[in-house]
């Protein structure tokens, strides 16, 4: 008993010690591992030392995997930034608006051969020319670039992206590129083959994302439909359709069982190989890999008959996939898969599930299933599926005996009988357009989850789990904390100020009990925008249904282009606008409204008009009596000793806004003695190609004690005003920045 205990204890401490790498500030020397490894060979010897042997091994792969990621970003980055790469596409490309997107394994930096068993690998942006085909390998002239990711209280995380894919760099393509060799690969073969099969089908791109796991040409729509669905899961190649495959290979190797002793292993041998194939379609992408491993683990104890629990097959299967994959907690698959499985075993070992009939079975997993991923879900994406339990029910069965089996039987035709692939690919098709259509049906489906709703769901979910180990008392207790926790949120005293971490742009949120003035809303592109990707998982985080308000400073794409998607999901009751924009009431020189008895002055600019450029950005002043902010959007010099005329009772301000995000043509010195800020805080993109901010301008702030944030260092810049006293923070500390940011960031500073 106490050996079974020893295990399990060693795995859980394992795993907590490997999900810790996401906050460790430094990376330990490689030193380090000597000692590690004595005192790991010590716990075999001294009895209490065992009940750490779980996290020290786990300290010995984080050293060795950090210090190895640490070195793939010194030896890219240690010529400079412009250089001769050697090397091979790792992926099938991508293609943008203006090019395409490759992941590039790198061979050599001018001519220096790197390790070939840890090659870094960059992400290559190619603005035009053929194709960069999976496997070929080129000789290219490069511009490296950092990695600098936006960092928000929500929203997309680059940099945490970049490790959790391995990636070390980003590069633009210069000069003319070298081709050295073409590709031999059967994986592109086979997959140009398919995508001529497909060619006409409807359902063409989820094809290939099932086949392939290339989800490239699915549309954003496509996209749309199927989060807002819950389907989303069912075309990224992962632990259900390596699972399915699995199955497939189980069933293909059930009669060769049958025909002689020695082959009573034969199903899941073909169970293996065939997941493993169809990983190796995935071009063996990290989700795939860690289903695989976990479908070999599972299969394999039972083989050598090792006398684990079901909880210890887990465990030992989630550290096996920790220690090939120590950077997978930073990946939101990995918990939506932990999360899936795991369920799936709570509910396995259930008696309710047992003594239930089949129907009833799909019914209980499914709304199992939805019931644990609300947190995880609601945490990574700031929402879920409202429908998804249903939709899941109805198309995964769907999927699991139609959809799949037809996609390998596809594949097994495509190199063999090509013909009758055709007639397969067209069964395919024909079956997914049920899906195509049901999914349409979802629209507005999606749930925005504040981030208290996200913790009582997160607390249910843990007491569902560890039922066992509680009293009936405790339970309630639980519970009931969890509900007062939402009907008591907290919301703190006085009001703040965000300035989010856009880029090259500007979105500042002002908040007070529970109301929210927008201040612009950052920049947008082809795809998306930043008040979708950045503004409104800020929003929905702190559970904002509504605007109280919007300000538009003026309509240039960097600080009006979110302008439509706020309107639509966000509807602010109240807008200003230096252009004349039907809704919008005049922001102009004069003017001012009260909102949570905080004041609203617009200072600038003199009239309304038809095309606000940035000389005619909305400046306002905010104030509660006492502290005081200036927002100046885009204003210029000009516009800045116009406005210093007005003396300093109009501008007197404790912080302002940097005026065009630290342009040369802004920041006049007169301008700013006239607002004599302590703060003054600049919205920027780190590495941006203007330059920003320029020396002389970060000169006349600190000739003058002021004091610059700005949020390309900072990431979001928080300002909290209480009745006495107002105080700043970032997310992007300098003192608490995990090891990966700092190296990303400024490994060539």
């Amino acid at each position: 008993m106490m050996t079974l205990l020893l295990h399990s204890w060693n795995l859980i401490c394992f795993f907590v010690v490997i999900v810790s790498v996401q906050y460790w500030q430094t990376i330990p020397s490689m030193d380090w591992i000597v000692v590690c490894a004595a005192l790991f060979i010590v716990s075999y010897y001294f009895y209490p030392f065992r009940w750490f042997r779980g996290g020290i091994a786990a300290i010995i792969v984080l050293i060795i995997s950090m210090n190895q990621f640490k070195e793939q970003v010194e030896t890219v980055f240690q010529d400079g930034l412009n250089i001769t790469i050697t090397g091979q596409v790792d992926s099938l490309f991508k293609e943008i608006s203006h090019g395409q997107i490759v992941l590039f394994s790198v061979h050599k930096v001018n001519e220096h051969d790197l390790d070939q068993i840890f090659l870094p690998r960059i992400k290559l942006r190619v603005s035009s020319g053929d194709p960069f085909l999976l496997g070929e390998q080129w000789k290219l002239e490069v511009r490296l670039k950092p990695v600098y990711g936006k960092l928000n209280e929500a929203g997309f995380d680059e940099e945490k992206y970049y490790v959790s894919q391995y990636l070390h760099a980003k590069a633009n393509l210069k000069g003319v590129p070298e081709r050295l060799h073409s590709s031999s690969s059967f994986r592109l073969m086979l997959h140009q083959r398919v995508t001529r099969q497909t060619e006409g089908l409807v359902a063409q791109p989820l094809l290939m994302a099932l086949t392939f796991g290339d989800r490239n040409t699915i549309s954003p729509p496509l996209w749309k439909d199927l989060k807002s669905s819950g389907l989303i899961h069912l075309v990224a190649i992962s632990g259900l359709h390596i699972g399915l495959a699995f199955m497939l290979g189980w069933i293909v190797g059930k009669p060769l069982s049958l025909l002689s002793p020695y082959m009573l292993k034969a199903p899941i041998i073909t169970g293996v190989l065939f997941a493993g194939i169809y990983a190796w379609l995935a071009g063996f992408s990290l989700p795939a890999i860690r289903a695989l491993t976990m479908c070999a683990l599972v299969s394999i104890v039972p083989m050598i008959r090792l006398t684990y629990s079901r909880w210890q097959v887990l465990l030992l299967t989630l550290c096996t996939v920790l220690c090939i994959d120590p950077f997978a907690p930073f990946s939101a698959s990995f918990w939506m898969s932990f999360g899936a499985v795991t369920s799936i075993y709570l509910l396995l070992g259930s008696s309710v599930f047992r003594r239930s009939r089949k129907i009833k079975r799909l019914v209980l997993m499914q709304c199992v299933l939805a019931a644990v991923m609300i947190p995880v879900t609601g945490y990574f994406f700031s929402g879920l599926s409202a429908v998804s339990p249903v939709y899941n029910l109805i198309f995964v069965p769907w999927f699991s005996f139609i959809i799949v089996p037809l996609v390998f039987i596809g594949l097994f035709f495509s190199f063999l009988l090509p013909d009758i692939s055709v007639f397969v690919w067209q069964m395919a098709d024909y079956a997914l357009i049920p899906v195509l259509s049901a999914i349409r049906y979802s629209e507005g489906a999606w749930v925005a989850i504040s981030a208290t709703l996200i913790s009582l769901a997160a607390l249910v979910t843990l007491v569902w789990i560890f039922s066992p180990l509680l009293s009936s008392v405790q339970k309630k207790w639980l519970l009931v904390s969890g509900c007062l926790l939402v009907l008591f949120d907290d919301r703190k005293a006085g009001w703040q100020v965000d300035v989010l971490d856009v880029g090259q742009g500007l979105a500042l949120l002002i908040s007070k009990a529970g109301g929210h003035i927008l201040y612009d809303t950052g920049e947008r592109w082809e795809t998306g925008s930043i008040a979708e990707s950045v503004i409104a998982p800020v929003l929905v985080k702190r559970g904002v249904r509504q605007l109280d308000g919007l300000i538009l400073s003026h309509t240039d794409s960097d600080h009006a282009g979110g302008r439509q998607f706020i309107e639509r999901q966000f509807i602010p009751k109240m807008k200003w606008a230096s252009e004349r924009i039907v809704g919008y009431q005049p922001c102009i020189k004069g003017t001012h409204w009260y909102w949570r008895a905080l004041r609203f002055e617009a200072v600038w600019p003199p009239k309304q008009v038809a095309r606000a450029y940035n000389s005619h950005s909305c400046v306002v002043r905010v104030t509660d009596g006492q502290f005081s902010i200036l927002l100046t959007g885009d204003i210029e010099a000009v516009s800045e000793y116009l406005l210093a005329r007005e003396g300093k009772d109009k501008l007197d301000s404790d912080i302002m806004l940097v005026p065009h995000h630290g342009s040369d043509t802004s920041s006049t010195g007169t301008f700013i003695e006239q607002v004599t800020p302590e703060v003054a805080i600049a919205s920027l993109a780190k590495g941006n190609f203007q330059g920003m901010p320029s020396v002389n301008v970060l000169n006349v702030y600190a000739s003058r004690d002021i004091k610059w944030l700005d949020t390309g260092e900072s990431g979001q810049i928080t300002v909290e005003i209480t009745e006495n006293n107002w105080q700043i923070s970032s997310f992007r500390a300098t003192d608490s920045s995990p090891w990966y940011r700092q190296i990303l960031r400024k490994r060539v500073e």
